[in-house]
């Protein structure tokens, strides 16, 4: 065994730090890190045409965020053709508890780690309709869970909403979220066909990156 591990070092595939214990080398690393953005172009790939689809259907911006150790990470944007009200604005640096794709973030967390998100993170509301309380937010997610879609009511800014949904590398793995924003009426008019829509689309493009 010290042979095999002698060898692993000398390849770059382990290391050994100061106190003698043996840790990933660069070289796996590295790998490591290829993967994580091979998986990212693949996912913005195989979206991008149902991003298309949904946003002229909806006449909604259509969002794609990775996933990326709970947190999101924003990959691409569709604008709708020929729409009145076109919402550009995106961000992957607003708090997680008022967007839709920063919800199904937190939705699936480990239980440690969402539970010391919420006890690092002072709620703090952005508009008037922010969830104001940990409690609301729980509730929210439990809502979310059951719908199978995250609505984002408001919530981030006034006049603003959006609802995302999951996308999934294989059963258990989230990968990262597709989103349809716009301006609140016309969200909360076409909510139930632009949901169905979402999670048909979701199943579809985690089935083939499955």
């Amino acid at each position: 065994v010290h042979g095999i591990i002698n060898t692993l070092c000398n390849n770059g595939f382990v290391r050994q730090n100061s106190e003698g214990k043996y840790l990933l080398g660069q070289v796996l690393l590295n790998k490591f890190q290829y993967t994580r953005s091979t998986n990212k172009r693949m996912l913005m790939t195989t979206a991008k045409p149902y991003m298309i689809k949904l946003s002229n259907k909806h006449k909604v911006t259509s969002n794609l965020f990775a996933i990326d150790d709970g947190k999101l990470l924003f990959l691409h944007q569709i604008l709708p053709v020929n729409s009145s009200y076109v919402i550009s604005r995106v961000s992957d640096n607003d708090p997680l508890y008022c967007m839709a794709s920063g919800k199904i973030a937190l939705l699936h967390m480990p239980k440690d780690m969402l539970n010391d998100y919420l006890e690092h993170t002072e709620i703090k509301p952005t508009s008037e309709f922010t969830i104001r309380s940990r409690e609301a937010l729980m509730e929210n997610l439990r809502q979310i869970k059951k719908n199978g879609y995250s609505y984002e009511n408001e919530e981030l800014s006034e006049g603003v909403s959006a609802i995302a949904v999951p996308i999934y590398s294989d059963e258990d793995q989230l990968l990262g979220t597709l989103s349809l924003t716009g301006v609140a009426f016309h969200i909360a008019q076409g909510i139930n066909k632009m949901a169905a829509d979402l999670k048909q689309i979701s199943k579809i493009i985690s089935g083939q990156l499955a």
